[in-house]
């Protein structure tokens, strides 16, 4: 049985690419991180090798690029955070503004010139693919300006959030880290700004130590203390 090419249907998919359109990867072992383009539009996904013949495939951001010299700037459709890249021939590096994930990363020319048909004509689906079901749990909860108790938060999803009390905080998805820096207490508003990407992420403090932000990758934004 041929393998199922996931990877490379997941990202021309989302990216309704033609031909023009290049992919660049930087490959870790069994999982990958990849950067698509076509005309002005990207998408940052990561896969890994699940089994021989199955590979999952995550999105971490999507939206706009513009070129500045030998700079790519992206971004991001859905919070507007921005990530520079620098292209050097046929190799992409991360530059000053990107998810702590791809700091030190070298992307390698993957494909180039491809289209949506020529891949899909390579597959043998023999599964469904579930639709995800992307939208926010809604609690009917009040807000709360208490101390938020430093520990871990989890939303049960694979995605976790630790708040210490030294100030700095990570939150990881199910693949990778996702944002690192330092956190702060407004009120009811709790800012995570990340140190690398130079962009803010906030949440809202609920009772019985509850955080409701929206994050990349994570498909539930409702986040309960564990420990």
């Amino acid at each position: 049985m041929r393998k199922i090419l996931f990877t490379i249907v997941f990202i021309l998919v989302s990216l309704h690419l033609y031909p023009q359109s290049y992919i660049y990867n930087f490959k870790d072992g069994i999982s990958s991180l990849n950067l698509a383009f076509n005309q002005n539009r990207y998408q940052i996904s990561f896969t890994e090798h699940m089994t021989e013949d199955f590979i999952l495939a995550s999105s971490f951001s999507s939206g706009n690029y513009i070129t500045n010299d030998d700079l790519l700037i992206l971004k991001d459709d859905k919070y507007g955070f921005e990530m520079v890249f620098r292209k050097e021939d046929s190799i992409i590096l991360s530059g000053n503004k990107c998810p702590v994930f791809l700091a030190d990363k070298r992307f390698i020319l993957f494909s180039h010139r491809v289209t949506l048909q020529e891949e899909l004509d390579k597959l043998e689906l023999d599964y469904d693919i579930k639709p995800t079901n992307n939208q926010s749990e809604i609690l009917d909860i009040d807000t709360s300006e208490e101390k938020i108790n430093c520990g871990r938060y989890s939303n049960y999803n694979y995605t976790t959030i630790n708040i210490n009390k030294d100030g700095s905080y990570v939150i990881r998805g199910e693949f990778y880290k996702i944002s690192e820096g330092k956190w702060k207490e407004h009120g009811n508003i709790i800012e995570f700004y990340d140190e690398y990407l130079k962009f803010t992420f906030k949440g809202i403090k609920l009772v019985d130590n509850i955080i409701q932000i929206t994050l990349p990758e994570s498909r539930k934004n409702i986040f309960k203390f564990t420990n």
